[in-house]
């Protein structure tokens, strides 16, 4: 279970380095092979960690249910 929660942890720091060093623009670019910017698929991977780890287990998220149904899987930009 240690693993699962570093895994989760480190996720987390890496998202925030990009979002602290990439531009906006670069934020909404979206990477050849993709279908949605770099942004949307940063909130994508938080909404399906709040989903796994919180919600499933009958916990509530640290995101709001709007932003969950906005980014959830199957709701691409």
């Amino acid at each position: 279970m240690d693993f699962t929660f570093d895994v989760f942890a480190k996720t987390g720091g890496f998202f925030k380095a990009y979002l602290e060093e990439l531009s906006l623009a670069q934020l909404n670019a979206i990477p050849n092979g993709f279908n949605n910017n770099v942004i949307w698929n940063i909130g994508h991977c938080i909404v399906t960690e709040q989903i796994l780890v919180y919600k499933l287990s009958g916990l509530k998220p640290h995101v709001s249910e709007a932003l969950i149904e906005k980014i959830q899987k199957g709701n691409e930009a």
